[in-house]
């Protein structure tokens, strides 16, 4: 799924063109938000999610004796869905075994495991892993199990912490994300867009790989804190930060930021702000 779709009628976004990077198949509810705030959307995904290099074997495993754990934690709605599958795999779509409690980065990967039956005990405030470490704090006896269920590739911030903190750490890979091949035609729609809203790390990441970092629109959102400082790390200078670390955040703060902002005329017509920046 790439390429321009519709807008809706005013709003605070009318007239203006919004690049969404996340995976094809989570795209929707990004899009959606945006148009209901009068944007047109440019699809663009620059990551699709899949199995991981062993095939999800160590997740499977990890699933057929979750007993041993004290402590369940998902950091991403990814990772959530797979979690699902493979306890459905198992015969295991009624819950956790008792003793386990159930730890979320954020409302989106809780609302992922709520949908498959699965109430997080713990979901912090801020959809961060230090947020998580904070609010988790220390294993309730010494030894205590900790299973991370995470992407192949992610931050140590979160299991060097754990383990820091006492708990023993298995951290399992449950999906890995791909760059997808580049696209000439997309990056010129890209590339004439008034904003770009990235959803994770691996959304800025692909996307300078896909389209390379002198393709960006003028204004850089990004859902949180981690996702920012992804960006500068790749050299892009982030206009648009959520306060809330979801989707509906994200909208509002580039509502905020495209609604209030002085229009300049570009050259292919369209009005955007943040020009010569």
């Amino acid at each position: 799924m790439s390429g321009a779709s519709g807008c809706g009628v005013g709003g605070p976004l009318a007239g203006r063109r919004v690049v969404v990077t996340r995976a094809a198949h989570q795209a929707a509810e990004l899009v959606d938000a945006l148009e209901a705030s009068g944007a047109e959307t440019v699809l663009a995904p620059c990551i699709a999610i899949e199995e991981p290099a062993d095939g999800g074997r160590a997740l499977r495993e990890a699933v057929g004796r979750l007993a041993e754990y004290r402590q369940l934690v998902v950091t991403s709605p990814n990772g959530a869905a797979r979690l699902c599958s493979a306890l459905r795999a198992l015969g295991r779509s009624t819950g956790l075994p008792g003793g386990v409690a159930l730890a979320a980065i954020g409302p989106g990967t809780a609302e992922a495991l709520a949908r498959c039956g699965l109430s997080a005990d713990l979901v912090p405030d801020r959809s961060v892993a230090e947020a998580l470490l904070d609010a988790l704090g220390g294993p309730p006896e010494p030894g205590a199990r900790l299973l991370l269920v995470r992407a192949e590739v992610g931050r140590n911030v979160l299991p060097d912490g754990l383990a820091a903190r006492g708990w023993e750490v298995d951290v399992v890979a449950a999906y890995r994300t791909v760059t997808p091949p580049p696209d000439p035609e997309l990056a010129r729609l890209v590339s004439q867009a008034d904003a770009v809203a990235f959803t994770s790390s691996s959304t800025v990441t692909g996307y300078v790989a896909r389209f390379g970092a002198a393709s960006v629109p003028p204004v850089v959102a990004c859902i949180s804190p981690v996702t920012g400082a992804t960006a500068r790390r790749a050299g892009l200078t982030p206009d648009v930060e959520a306060s809330v670390h979801t989707v509906p955040g994200l909208v509002e703060a580039l509502a905020g930021a495209l609604g209030a902002a002085t229009a300049l005329t570009s050259s292919d017509g369209w009005e955007r702000p943040g020009q010569g920046r």
